[in-house]
């Protein structure tokens, strides 16, 4: 199994990026992702509910009997289920074990408005012999930079070693999950944007987004495990530049349709 880990820091607000997270297809820089489509979206009422129980949602006090309400005892979190489609791009060397072009990725999101957090776990769902690549992101308001949703520098030494086939995906959403970092140090990742945060006044904070991603790459085919294994962790950071590049894109789209809306709202 390869692992790697990384932070990032956006330079706009944490509902800016939400709302840009559900619009993020299509752009320019993905232009392999051909279809999108929501299997399903319920309220939940506390990320335990989500963690504990398997399925997560079997619990029926989750969600109250009215089908449109919402327990008001904790605080609402928006549970969606989301399914991609993508063009498979390999090398000529693995196409011969590849048996289509297409990809089908599943995507288990919880929003949590209080905390301003937005996590979202994807996993592709066939190839999955060749390649299984995990990904965990978690989308946090830089307001929150001083708490735990930054990787504290003593949770780097901790591994995950558990095969990731056994893991229920949607159990991921709120639990934390360090790796063993071959190429980049988490810690020193956070160190630099805790510095650039340090320079912003507590009321700027809320401008900023702090995205944390992590990834496992698995593979069942013993005589080439290890040389799909390290494709699919590189590939995956190479991307990880295009999916950041297509997100600002449709950021700064969503800023500038809002300031066109403005304007013709004032002319009226």
């Amino acid at each position: 199994m390869k692992s790697w880990s990384g932070v990032q820091l956006l330079c706009f607000s944490w509902e800016d990026v939400c709302q840009a997270l559900w619009l993020r297809y299509p752009n320019s820089y993905s232009p392999h992702v051909t279809s999108e489509d929501t299997l399903q979206r319920t309220w939940t009422a506390a990320s335990s509910a989500v963690v504990n129980t398997n399925p997560p949602l079997a619990d029926s006090s989750i969600v109250d009997g009215s089908g449109g309400g919402v327990s008001e005892e904790r605080p609402a979190q928006l549970y969606s289920v989301r399914m991609f489609t993508k063009r498979s791009i390999v090398p000529q060397w693995a196409q011969r074990i590849t048996n289509t072009s297409f990809v089908h990725v599943i995507e288990h999101s919880l929003v949590d408005r209080k905390r301003k957090l937005f996590v979202t776990v994807t996993e592709n769902l066939n190839q999955r012999t060749s390649m299984c690549v995990t990904e965990r992101c978690t989308y946090s308001s830089a307001t929150n930079y001083n708490r735990e949703h930054l990787i504290d520098s003593e949770n780097k030494n901790s591994s995950q070693t558990k095969s990731l086939s056994s893991i229920n995906p949607k159990s991921w959403l709120f639990s934390r999950r360090t790796t063993e970092s071959e190429s980049d140090s988490l810690e020193n990742l956070s160190s630099n944007v805790k510095s650039r945060l340090s320079n912003v006044s507590s009321e700027s904070l809320k401008n900023f987004t702090i995205v944390n991603r992590e990834v496992w790459v698995t593979s069942k085919r013993p005589a080439i495990r290890t040389a799909l294994e390290a494709f699919g962790k590189q590939k995956y950071k190479l991307n990880v530049k295009k999916t950041l590049a297509g997100l600002v894109e449709v950021l700064t789209r969503l800023q500038k349709e809002a300031k066109l809306y403005s304007l013709m709202s004032n002319l009226r």
